[in-house]
Parts: structure tokens; sequence; C-alpha cells
């Protein structure tokens, strides 16, 4: 599927810019469990500083009474605004098809960029759940039919998002646009970004943030450590006494091991310790699943595949080997992502390797355990999100890098302090500090007219 201003784009590439939007929650203030909805865009190609790049758009209360009637206008305006950027001309209607009035009407037809630079839409990034609320879409990680791309599903037979293989039944349905917009019509919730000119399910990205770092390798790293810790790498877990205390003793050890690793090669983790409740491991049951912040993530997967390479070269099992290649594929994709976002030939063969011995050997693993009723590597739909991440970036031979939200987090933590500081009996009066937002704002709007 090709853009429809692809031609133009490529006839005066500098005159396009690219952008993506974003949107994601921030508490609303320390106590309460509401939160402010912000919506950005940005350009993915940018270097600016990320307060100067991330431009928000748009904050509302998601549950807030007047949200429901005023989240359609807010989507509506802002697909207006994205119009006017691709056209570059200052407007003569507004989102509603009004004449415009007062003071803004005597810009009408001047142009926005003196030069004529049109910001062209590139796709949509963020979490899975935005996603799924923005879009309506009707095939999601909690439904049988798992995704918008293909009929990928949980059960298995035909085309089960368990399969990995590069010839894999569901990467021979793919879902046509019409497909996907027939039932949104027929329920009359398609959302305004769908009249977003370049719009398509097809750039509705999967972000290597919020997929792997903050999705599949929680999984891959809390199920290796757990099983590594339970051979005896760090020591024998004690025969007596309760489970937790004994493998808590052992996980303190693996600490202390990833924090000498840490200063030798100058690694920095806001990790601050290895337990069985680090590990999601409330009861005995649980699957292991080492939550943390993104980069955190990867910082651990370094640590532990050279490990998981030392346990298969003293035990050479089918499962010890499965184990290292699956966190050998982890750690060469977050060496790619950060080996710039343009693939060679050589780049995009190594992903291609990295993709099958992270996915075929974590379904391996899980299969393993599977058979001994363990919950140990569960298959979630994240897997098959991830799945498609990689594919696109070794077909398009560009890396997942390029549109991963590394920088509108940081737009969203810089939001968090504060709306965080919003008292809770006040939300529906200053949901945020505005004059903050508003020197954030005129600071852009000035660095854009001084470019």
């Amino acid at each position: 599927m090709e853009h429809p201003l692809r031609d133009e784009i490529l006839s005066a590439p500098e005159m396009h810019c690219p952008y993506v939007i974003h949107a994601d929650d921030a508490p609303l203030c320390k106590r309460g469990k509401r939160s402010v909805r912000v919506l950005q865009w940005s350009s993915p190609m940018s270097s600016a500083p990320t307060l100067l790049q991330n431009i928000i758009i748009a904050t509302n209360d998601p549950k807030s009474p007047m949200f429901s009637q005023h989240s359609g206008a807010i989507d509506l305006a802002a697909t207006w605004s994205f119009k006017v950027a691709l056209s570059n001309v200052f407007p003569d209607t507004d989102e509603f098809g009004e004449p415009i009035k007062g003071t803004r009407r005597y810009k009408s037809g001047k142009p926005l960029h003196p030069h004529g630079v049109r910001m062209v839409f590139a796709g949509t990034v963020g979490d899975w759940k935005w996603h799924v609320e923005a879009f309506n879409l009707q095939r999601w990680y909690n439904k049988e039919e798992v995704c918008e791309e293909c009929h990928a599903k949980k059960s298995q037979g035909g085309p089960c998002m368990h399969d990995f293989v590069l010839d894999a039944p569901w990467t021979e349905t793919e879902r046509s646009l019409d497909e996907y917009l027939a039932e949104p019509r027929q329920l009359d919730t398609v959302s305004p970004f769908c009249d977003i000119e370049g719009w398509h399910t097809f750039n509705i990205y999967q972000d290597a943030v919020h997929t792997d770092m903050l999705g599949v390798r929680p999984l891959a790293n809390g199920g290796a450590m757990w099983e590594i810790a339970l051979m005896g790498y760090w020591g024998m877990v004690p025969p007596t006494g309760k489970w937790k205390d004994g493998m808590n003793s052992i996980l303190a050890i693996a600490w202390e091991d990833f924090a000498r690793w840490m200063h030798v090669n100058k690694k920095h983790c806001n990790i601050s310790k290895f337990s069985c409740n680090n590990l999601s491991m409330h009861v005995q049951l649980d699957w292991p699943e080492l939550k943390s912040k993104a980069a955190a993530c990867a910082t651990v997967t370094e640590w532990l595949a050279p490990i998981a390479v030392t346990v298969a070269r003293r035990d050479g099992t089918h499962e010890n080997r499965m184990r290292s290649l699956m966190l050998w594929g982890l750690d060469t994709l977050w060496q790619e992502y950060r080996n710039g976002w343009q693939l060679s030939d050589e780049r995009a063969a190594l992903m291609e390797e990295a993709r099958k011995a992270f996915l075929l050997g974590y379904h391996a693993c899980s299969k393993a355990h599977h058979a001994r009723q363990s919950f140990i590597y569960p298959i979630i739909p994240k897997h098959h999100h991830f799945d498609h991440l990689l594919r696109r970036a070794i077909r398009t031979k560009l890396s997942p890098s390029l549109v991963w939200t590394f920088s509108e987090e940081d737009m969203m933590k810089w939001m968090s302090n504060v709306t965080g500081k919003a008292h809770g009996l006040g939300v529906m009066k200053g949901p945020i500090q505005r004059w903050l937002v508003f020197f954030c704002s005129t600071a852009q709007e000035s660095l854009l007219l001084d470019s």
C-alpha cells in the first residue's frame, strides 16, 4: 500500500515534513484514578529536544462526564488541523464547515509556511489501547481475532497468532481498508482520524517501546531469569522454608551479579533489586514477568543473554539452547534498533535471523512448559503484533526505532509531573497548570517560526 501523496513527496522531498500522531494518558492527581488524555504530534525525522518537537494538540479527561460529548469534536478539530497543515494555506472555514470569524478570517488563503513546506501524515504511534479506542478497532487483544491487518486468531488451527514461521497461514489473510471501514460505518463509529489523507490501517504502527520492551520482552526476561535461578546458576535454592524467601535469596545474588555487570559496562538501570514481587510472582503458579522501564528491560536482556549461552554450553538440552537463542534474538534486535533507522540488506537479514531466533525460540520454550502444565512463557497477542512490527521493518528496510515513542513518552512524563500536582477536588477546574502548557506551546511556535 503506497501513500497517496507518494509521487508528490518524491518529486520534492524537502518540501514535505512527515509527522506521526500519539496519544496517552497522564494521571490527573496523586490520589485519584482519573487521567488526562494528551494528544500530540511530532516528526520522526526531528532531532530537536522533546519539549520542542512534540507539540501538544489537546488534553481532556476521559472519565469526565463531558468527555463523551466532546471527544468527537476534539478529534474532528485535530483532523481539521492536520488537513490545513497539509494544504499549507490558512483556511476560510472551521472544522464544522462554517466560515471563520474574527481576526483569523484575514489570514484566509495566505500560506502557513513562507517557503511552502507541507506537513504529511505518516502514521499513528503509541500503545495498543489508544489505537483500539481512537479507531474503534473490532479486533484486538481481548477478542478472538486479534489483528486488524490480518485474520490471525487466538485458537489453534488456520491463521493462528501462535504461528511465527515465515509462511504462516495468517500472512495470506491480509485485510483491506474497505474491510476495516465496513464495520465502523455500519455502527456509525468511524473515527475522524480516518479522514486524514494518507491514513490506513497499515500505518497504525506497532510501537517497539510498548510491543517489545513493555510487552514481550518482560516475559522473556522474567521466564529466563526464573529458570536460570532454579537451575542453581547463582546458588542452590534452600530446600526448606517458604518458596518465596528461598527464591528471593537467590534473586538477591542475581541482582548483585547484575549490578557488577552494570558497573563494569557503565550501564544504568532504574531497577533497584530482583525479587519474586519484581518478577510478578505473587503466588507460585504465576508466570514470571520482569516489569520495568523500557530501556531498563533491554539492559537486563543484554546482561542475561550471555548467561543463557553459558548455561546452554554447560548443559546443551533443547530447552537451554532455545532459551539462549531466544535471548540472543532479543538482544540483537535491541542493538539493531540503535544502529540507525535505515537498514542495509545485511542488517535486514540479521534482523530476520533475530526475529526467527526470538519468536521461534520463545515458542519452543512455551510449548515445553505447556506440556509440563507450567505457566512460564505465555504467548500473548503482542507476540503477533511484534511479528508484524519486525516483518514490516525487514520488508521496508526501516528500523522500528524510526517511529518508536521514547520522545513521546518523555513528553508524557513531563505532562504527568504537571497533572500529578492537580488537587483531587479541583480536577474539573484545573486539570493542568495552564501557564506551563502555554509557555511550552509558545516556545514551540517561536522555534518553528525561526526555522
